[in-house]
């Protein structure tokens, strides 16, 4: 157990970290009349309702001052495995629980593999203190965060600030994939990681509007020019809704026949919203459920399609390490989808509002790795500042293709 100088030196880690991540810059607290977002702030903040003069919030030095050390980078690089980076300091802002959130440094992952301009990273911090054990020490004297990886656009990045090599972004990937460390929720650890996640998402969901229109413009100027589609689909099965060809009648019976759950009086109800609007036996989904952390476990129904219409299904469950409820829904995570066989998943997303309607997603990521871990995020037109996963409105359905 920490004795009290521990204790003191972790809290006054934490406190330097919320500043970091979400005071206001220097230059914008100059106001001789504080605005409205200001003011909320600083009634939120004690460190900033105690200083009549607000000092500067800085992210911390992101590299080692030697100019012959890995911070020594020529300034027109382009992003690539393993770089560190700062992020353009224009996309911090005001957002939600009066923060303001300013942007960290990064370690690049991997780029463009999925989404043109897409780059995926690993969020950085630099005060050792608040280092776990499944966190990666970096050289430049900060830490890389396995647990908080996400996707940017390639426009959001400012200036380079080091080097560590491609073997360094590989072994983060791979770090990624274990279950995060589970901290006490009471901890100054598991707040911290609270926060990191949520600065995070902030940033990314930003990113995931840019990659969705520019996906949407060029898939439109290659179906005008009477070209192939080259760009992969942002939604799985785009052009053909499961089911479909039978009808939303029989997959309703077929869904049923399975012993799934539906609502009564489904006339005019798509296939695709059945689909979603099924859900297991209540004490199939209990079971699941006994243990388990609700805030961050959602259960998948795992469909297996035969004809196009559900064969056989299984319960599997994801993991959600990310989720934003403003400027829009943005939920990321892992699903082991080894448990449902060989199968090859593809996935739909769904929200439910609060007036009780399936919201689809406008845009989602899913990939399963060689371990047969899936990762995955999903945004959707909508804010839930007020809406916990608990509340269990994210809906998962994957679907694999059997037989014929």
């Amino acid at each position: 157990m920490p004795d009290s100088m521990q204790v003191q030196e972790l809290s006054a880690a934490w406190d330097l970290a919320w500043q970091t991540r979400f005071c206001p810059p220097a230059d914008s607290l100059d106001q001789t009349v504080p605005d409205a977002q200001m003011q909320e702030h600083r009634r939120a903040c004690p460190a900033c309702r105690e200083r009549a003069q607000w000092p500067q919030v800085m992210e911390g030095p992101p590299v080692a001052q030697d100019p012959a050390g890995p911070g020594s980078m020529d300034a027109a690089a382009r992003p690539l495995p393993g770089q560190l980076w700062m992020l353009n300091p224009a996309l911090g802002g005001w957002g939600p629980k009066q923060r303001h959130f300013n942007p960290p440094v990064v370690l690049i992952l991997r780029v463009g593999q999925h989404l043109t301009n897409s780059i995926l990273v690993a969020q950085t911090y630099h005060d050792q203190l608040l280092n776990a054990g499944d966190d990666i020490r970096l050289a430049a004297g900060r830490f890389a965060q396995p647990w908080n990886t996400y996707t940017l656009h390639r426009d959001f990045f400012w200036r380079p600030c080091a080097d560590f090599g491609p073997q360094t972004a590989q072994r983060v990937l791979e770090a990624s994939q274990a279950p995060p460390l589970e901290a006490p929720p009471w901890s100054l650890l598991h707040l911290f990681r609270q926060m990191e996640v949520e600065l995070g998402c902030f940033f990314a969901s930003q990113a995931v509007c840019r990659l969705l229109d520019e996906h949407r413009r060029l898939a439109q100027e290659q179906a005008e020019a009477g070209q192939d589609a080259v760009v992969p689909p942002v939604h799985p099965f785009a052009g053909e809704v499961p089911g479909a060809a039978g009808g939303a009648a029989q997959v309703y019976q077929e869904l049923l026949r399975l012993g799934l759950e539906l609502p009564a009086g489904q006339a005019g109800t798509s296939a695709a919203d059945l689909y979603f609007q099924a859900l297991p036996p209540r004490e199939e989904l209990a079971r699941a459920a006994a243990g388990a952390d609700q805030g961050s476990i959602v259960p998948v129904v795992a469909l297996n399609l035969r004809r196009g219409l559900p064969a056989a299904w299984q319960l599997l469950e994801a993991q959600v390490t990310d989720f934003v409820g403003g400027p829009q829904v943005l939920v990321g995570g892992k699903i082991a989808t080894q448990a449902a066989g060989e199968g090859k998943w593809q996935a739909q997303f769904a929200w439910l509002d609060a007036n009780g309607q399936m919201v689809n997603s406008l845009a989602s990521f899913f990939e399963v790795r060689d371990n047969g871990v899936a990762s995955f995020w999903a945004a959707f037109p909508l804010q839930a500042q007020r809406t916990s996963l608990a509340e269990n409105r994210l809906r998962i359905r994957l679907f694999s293709k059997t037989g014929r």
